[in-house]
């Protein structure tokens, strides 16, 4: 038989589907952080990564991501930053939706999850990337 080798053959459908990520504001020792998951989230080139917010704090909060450290290039996504989602108070919900670019090789990105204006308040999870 002859059979054509397809590369970066994507049989369960992942790059269709999309990956997700949680953030939560909440009131620690006075001051409000964000926490959440996962610590890593591996992703395919072309594939769509939607940040879940929620905000247990008594004020709004605006979620802003940022990127600390990556291989390739200076942003992993198609949509050019900021990148911003304001949750309101109180059990208040947002999301944020992004496109990973199109990648030749595997990359590895840090980024930070922080309310506006409180730079104490950040989640450093990882972001890996496969073509």
């Amino acid at each position: 038989m002859n059979e054509e080798k397809k590369d970066n053959v994507d049989p369960e459908g992942y790059r269709k589907s999309v990956a997700y990520g949680l953030g939560v504001a909440l009131t620690y020792q006075n001051t409000r952080k964000v926490k959440g998951g996962p610590e890593r989230l591996a992703v395919f080139s072309g594939q769509k990564v939607s940040w879940k917010f929620l905000n247990t704090t008594g004020t709004p909060a605006t979620f802003v991501l940022t990127i600390k450290k990556g291989e390739s290039s200076d942003y992993p996504f198609v949509e050019a930053p900021p990148w911003k989602a304001t949750a309101g108070a109180n059990l208040g919900t947002t999301a944020l939706t992004l496109t990973i670019k199109a990648y030749s090789r595997p990359a590895h990105y840090t980024y930070q999850l922080e309310i506006d204006g409180e730079p104490n308040s950040a989640l450093d999870p990882e972001l890996d990337i496969w073509p």
